[in-house]
């Protein structure tokens, strides 16, 4: 990369705590590699203007009111003015912010843009679901890593947010391979 062409860093957003702490992970590596491009995405199959009318996911009943393209669009712009106004030094930062609302699934939209902007990282965060909810709901973050064609970053939930799988109880450690003693006396 010489020192005319912009670091690229794409992101994603449902609008969650933890997509926020990615975007600013994002914006973080992004002025480290000033100039650079933060491209920010926001994914959604349901788009009134797109197709002409109200798509339902699963069971028939949409999950959130649809909006058309253009309110998605104030809505991100919205968005990224309140969660950039918050970071020191943003207008002095050499990072370029650009907002993308893309009638795609999440992993799939950021994918596809990270590869035709030849991305140097995409920048993810995961909600640390585990078992039926992860199986439900599927992983973004997950199929971003398996499609991504440049490298990602994965941010964790905090210590707090994170839901520990269960163990069973009295259940007991077995030794699988014990060293041989280093010394013998």
């Amino acid at each position: 990369m010489d020192a005319q062409t912009p670091y690229i860093v794409v992101t994603g957003t449902d609008y969650s705590e933890q997509a926020s702490r990615a975007l600013r992970a994002a914006y973080e590596l992004a002025k480290k590699h000033a100039p650079a491009e933060l491209h920010v995405v926001h994914a959604s199959l349901l788009a009134s203007a797109a197709v002409g009318y109200a798509v339902p996911p699963f069971g028939g009943v949409p999950a959130s009111p649809v909006r058309d393209l253009d309110d998605q669009q104030r809505a991100l712009t919205q968005h990224l003015d309140e969660q950039l106004s918050k970071l020191p030094g943003f207008a002095q930062s050499g990072v370029s912010v650009m907002a993308h609302v893309l009638l795609d699934a999440p992993m799939f939209a950021l994918t596809r843009l990270a590869a035709e902007l030849d991305a140097d990282v995409i920048v993810v965060g995961s909600h640390g679901r585990h078992g039926i909810a992860r199986w439900l709901l599927g992983s973004v973050a997950e199929a971003v890593v398996r499609q991504a064609s440049c490298p990602v970053m994965v941010i964790p939930p905090l210590p707090g947010e994170l839901a520990s799988p269960r163990h069973e109880p009295g259940g007991r450690a077995q030794i699988y391979h014990e060293a041989e003693p280093a010394v013998r006396q």
